[in-house]
């Protein structure tokens, strides 16, 4: 995955370099997340109307529109399911993925 850049359908959070850096717009707000642990899904998390500053977080995976998780990935058209410290949130569905260079 080191040389990805651009627009993805989805993506494997497991699979991005430490300080990947993923664009994430719903249909309702935009994120930019920061990977710091692809195991783990640590991430820093802005956006949306929750995270003004970046927060340390953890990207947990996506729910399809059938209410199934797909732990650790991000996929157009699901709900992507985060925390923010302690804060869970389930955005509305994501319209597109963009790994910034």
């Amino acid at each position: 995955m080191d040389s990805m850049h651009g627009e993805v359908a989805g993506i494997e959070i497991g699979d991005c370099p430490s300080g990947t850096v993923l664009a994430v717009a719903t249909q309702n707000s935009s994120y930019r997340l920061i990977v710091r642990n692809p195991l783990t899904g640590n991430s820093l998390i802005e956006g949306g109307r929750f995270f003004a500053e970046p927060i340390p977080g953890r990207v947990e995976g996506s729910i399809d529109a059938g209410g199934v998780f797909h732990a650790g990935r991000i996929q157009v058209g699901e709900r992507l399911h985060l925390f923010g410290g302690e804060q869970p949130i389930t955005t509305s569905r994501v319209s597109s993925i963009v790994v910034e260079p």
